[in-house]
């Protein structure tokens, strides 16, 4: 839903709307639309979700913030490498991709 293929269909922002309003419905008075590094940057992949909850009317409220439980070392070592390998493939189709003359 979030993928550069098909974006303007806007999938993902439909979904969202969708169980905003249903949280409406069901009396809720705040939605989550959860948190965000405050490092992001204007060329970082994760901008147009800040974006995006900003121009929903999201506030901004800084709590705690997460952190994770490694329970299992090899999995989780083994997790960070499958990521990594997939941001590297991910960014070298993006740059297969890219033309020239295109609009940034």
């Amino acid at each position: 839903g979030s993928t550069s293929r098909n974006r303007d269909a806007r999938a993902s922002n439909a979904l969202q709307w969708q169980a905003i309003q249903d949280a409406i419905d069901a009396g809720c008075t705040a939605y989550d639309l959860r948190g965000f590094n405050t490092s992001l940057g204007a060329t970082s992949p994760l901008i147009g979700l800040l974006l995006f909850k900003l121009g929903a009317g999201a506030d901004v409220i800084e709590l705690v913030g997460e952190r994770e439980l490694v329970l299992n070392r090899f999995w989780h070592t083994a997790f960070e490498k499958a990521m990594a390998l997939r941001v590297a493939i991910n960014n070298r189709r993006a740059g297969a991709n890219a033309t020239p003359d295109a609009d940034v």
